[in-house]
C-alpha cells in the first residue's frame, strides 16, 4: 500500500498543484476538456489529462506527490493530495464521466 501524505502535506500538494494548474496547465487546455480529470504532478510539473494519462503519470514515480482534479470552470474541485486508486474505483469513476 501507498504512503498517504499527512494533513499538511495534502495541503501543501493542493496549493503547489493549484500554482502549477494556474500558470501552465489551464491556458493550455480547451472546451473539449471540461470535465477530464487532470493530474499534476507537484514536483515535477508533469501533468496529464484523462484517467489512462492520469494513470500512466502516476506509474511513473510510486512516490510522486500528483494532485488530481476535475478540469471546470469554476469551482474547480480536487480530489486528492495524491493518485490512490483501484480498478474498481477506477471504473466506477470512468461510468460518472
Amino acid at each position: 500500500m501507498r504512503y498517504r501524505p499527512t494533513h499538511e502535506e495534502m495541503m501543501e500538494i493542493g496549493e503547489l498543484g493549484d500554482q502549477i494548474y494556474e500558470r501552465e496547465v489551464a491556458i493550455q487546455l480547451t472546451d473539449a476538456d471540461h470535465g477530464a480529470i487532470i493530474a499534476i504532478d507537484v514536483d515535477t510539473g508533469e501533468w496529464a489529462v484523462g484517467i489512462e494519462a492520469v494513470k500512466a503519470l502516476d506509474a511513473k514515480n510510486d512516490d510522486a506527490r500528483i494532485l488530481t482534479m476535475v478540469h471546470a470552470t469554476e469551482p474547480r474541485m480536487g480530489l486528492g493530495g495524491a493518485t490512490f486508486y483501484d480498478d474498481i474505483e477506477v471504473t466506477a469513476l470512468n461510468a460518472k464521466l
